[in-house]
């Protein structure tokens, strides 16, 4: 497996491990370090820490499924996949927040480059990891 590829996943799952494991594990002081309150006291707050915590377990999953595989080169191209799906739906959800809603904060902002430089990276190493293009001599190039 190309170096560039392995790290990439190896960094991605570690990313998304995280993540996924604050969320999961504890959204309230996640949220409270961005100056969130979801104290599951307040009314509704129980059903909204629900959504935050199965999405959580999703980001988990794929952070598992990516850590695999930098370890198995058979699992590596749908893992970097799967990453980069994550990461670009992630920073393109974002984009649609901000043209919908407004300007978030700066965390939220430092997440949005975060997500859309780890999907360029992912596709950048699997772009790699095809090696040259088989296009025949003379063939135009994508």
């Amino acid at each position: 497996m190309p170096l560039l590829l392995r790290a990439y996943l190896a960094l991605s799952a570690l990313v998304l491990l995280l993540v996924g494991g604050v969320l999961l594990f504890a959204p309230v002081s996640f949220w409270a370090a961005s100056g969130v309150d979801l104290d599951p006291a307040r009314v509704g707050m129980t059903d909204l820490l629900s959504d935050i915590q199965s999405a959580a377990a999703l980001i988990l999953a794929a952070g598992l499924f990516t850590a695999a595989g930098a370890a198995n080169v058979h699992l590596a191209r749908p893992a970097a996949w799967v990453a980069v799906t994550v990461f670009g739906s992630y920073a393109i959800g974002r984009v649609a927040g901000i043209a919908l809603h407004g300007m978030p904060g700066s965390p939220v902002l430092a997440a949005l480059g975060i997500e859309a430089a780890l999907a360029a990276l992912g596709l950048l190493a699997l772009r790699r990891a095809d090696g040259p293009s088989r296009a025949p001599a003379g063939a135009l190039r994508a």
